[in-house]
Parts: structure tokens; sequence; C-alpha cells
């Protein structure tokens, strides 16, 4: 029988977050039926004259998991979601929105019903709800981390120094620019592993064994970063300072400055400028270890041995003293040094 949604239906009053609520908790119990939810109309269409709410978009079901007929056993012989939207004979869908009425009544309506059923105002309402999801998630994800963003710009500051230190090295590095892309390419293409030339033993048609010359294996390092193709670091660590700088020095300033951005409707934005200087400072650091892992004593020994073989394809020596190394060419024996002291020290832990 057909609800009669001309009387109150039990969500009139009621906020769009105690709706969701409900319903996520229905659905966790019962998890391909969601038009069995308390409120939701059977066999009606939403009302022309109402403005549509969404409340919830993208709802799916395994259909799988039904495990009953279809309403309309001679057309469907699957079980999927009636659909509000497509009529009194029953329709279906696999993925739809949530809407609800001014009466508090519920509504499924399929991918493509909303907008066929209500035209533009749907579109409207579709762009609302998007901009709306977008600030309940900036706001929840700025709530997390308003105790912690004071931490995350003291790691960011802290890096700086040897971000710095890192982008010389890195500069200095790029003066034997045929080493760095051979070593670059052993490490992102080949597991770190260094090549010579050898020879390898193939087998002929009639059995034999030949010989033929072939790139080896000889040794592994590790530091991507060292020799990557950007030297960016300190640039990126001081946007992500500048980005974590407008919320002050504690809870209160933070606060203030995610109250100051929800007045303005900012918060998405305001959040998406926190993410990107959470990402960019966790990347920064991870980027700083490879250095660390480059200018290892054992990644130096490697290196060494591997530049003296003589079947090394590259013609280029690598020296230390202490911590400091550098690279001279055999022809112009340019001395390239690195002081590797920066990168001996321990980098600040992230907030948890």
């Amino acid at each position: 029988m057909p609800t009669d949604i001309s009387v109150p239906g039990p969500w009139h009053g009621k906020d769009d977050h105690d709706v969701r609520k409900g319903f996520a908790a229905h659905i966790k119990a019962h998890p391909a039926f969601p038009e069995r939810f308390a409120g939701v109309a059977i066999g009606v269409k939403p009302p022309l004259e109402q403005h549509p709410r969404i409340v919830l978009r993208g709802v799916t079901v395994d259909v799988a998991k039904r495990g009953e007929l279809s309403l309309d056993a001679n057309k469907r012989n699957d079980c999927w979601v009636p659909c509000n939207g497509c009529g009194p004979e029953p329709k279906f869908f696999k993925d739809g929105d949530l809407i609800r009425n001014d009466n508090g009544w519920l509504f499924l309506l399929g991918k493509d019903c909303g907008e066929k059923h209500f035209g533009q105002s749907y579109a409207e309402e579709t762009q609302r709800f998007h901009r709306e999801e977008q600030r309940r998630r900036a706001r929840d994800f700025l709530t997390d981390q308003i105790e912690h963003v004071a931490q995350w710009r003291a790691c960011s500051v802290s890096l700086q120094p040897t971000a710095l230190e890192a982008a010389h090295a890195h500069a200095t590095l790029n003066k034997t620019p045929t080493f760095v892309r051979e070593v670059r390419q052993a490490i992102l293409k080949d597991h770190g592993k260094l090549k010579v030339w050898g020879s390898i033993q193939r087998r002929e048609k009639n059995g034999g064994l030949i010989s033929e010359p072939a790139l080896i294996d000889f040794g592994r390092v590790t530091g991507a970063a060292a020799v990557g193709i950007n030297s960016d670091f300190l640039i990126r660590l001081q946007r992500a300072d500048d980005a974590l700088a407008q919320f002050g020095p504690s809870d209160e300033t933070a606060l203030d400055r995610i109250c100051q951005a929800e007045a303005e409707d900012e918060l998405p934005e305001l959040a998406s400028q926190v993410r990107q200087a959470l990402t960019e400072t966790h990347n920064v650091r991870t980027e700083l270890a490879q250095f660390s892992a480059f200018f290892s004593k054992q990644n130096l020994a490697t290196l060494k041995k591997w530049l003296k073989h003589r079947d090394c394809p590259i013609r280029l020596l690598a020296f230390s003293d202490k911590d400091v190394w550098w690279f001279k060419t055999h022809e112009k024996g340019t001395r390239n040094p690195i002081d590797t002291t920066p990168f001996r020290a321990p980098l600040p832990n992230l907030p948890q």
C-alpha cells in the first residue's frame, strides 16, 4: 500500500545529521535493504511542489545479498533497490540518492531519476549538497587537527635547515649529470642495482653456449631524492609553514581561525591548505631521510667500488675525507665537495 506522505513522517523536524546517523545504523544492520529504513516512502513519487533535499548521495547495495525476488518478477531477475522516481510501476537502481521532503518522508532516487523528475532544481540541490558535504568534512578534519597544527608547524620549521643543505647537495651532485642519471635510473627502475659491463651466456639452437656482452648487477644503492629531478624541498616547507602559521600559537587561536573561515564560507579551502601543508611536510621529511640513506657509509663504499671498476659504464671517481664527499672526473679533475654532516643528525618525528 502506498505511503500517505501528506501527514508528517518520522523525520519531520529532524536534522539531516539525525537522518544520516539513523540510516547508517540501518545499513550496518541491513546492508542490502535501504528501502526498509523507517520513513522511506513506499510506492510514491516525491512531490514536485516541494524542493528536494538530498540527505545522502551514493546509496549503494550489493544486489547479491538481497536474497529476494524483484517486485516485478516478469521484468527483472535480480533484486535492485526500488526507485521512488520511476512511477507507480516498480523499477530499480543499484546506486542513488536518499532525499527528504518537507513533511519528513524519505525517498530513494536512482542515479538519473532525480534530474528527470525535478529538473534544474535537482541540479542546484546537488551542488548545495556537495558544498555542504565539503563544509562538513572540512569542519571535522580541522577540528581533529587543532591540537596538532602547532606540532606540524614546528616540524616543518625544524626541517628547513636540512632542506637547505639538501638543495645545495643536490645542486652539487648535478654537476656530474651522467653519474646522477645513471644512479637515478638504478634506484627508480632497477631497485637500486648498479650495473657494470660483463657477459652472459646464451644457449644457441644447436645446444652450444656463447657469451654476449651485457650489463650485470654490481651492487645496490638507495636514496632516490638525492639524485631526483627536483630540489624544491625548502620552498615546499616554507609553503607549508605559511599555511600553518595562520592558525597562530595555540588551540584557541586555531579555533578562532576555523570559526572565521566558517563565517566566510571558506572551510573547504582552509582544510585543503592544511592537508597540502601536512602532505608536503611529510613528503619532504621522507625525501630528506633519503638523503641520509644516500650519503651513508655503505652507499659511499658501494659507489667507490662501482666507479673504480674497469667496466663501470661511466668515468668518474668518488672520494671522502671524514664527512666530506666529492666526485672527480677523470678528464678535468674537477672536485665537487659535499659536506654530508647535516644528513647524519636524526630528523624530527612527525606528529601522530
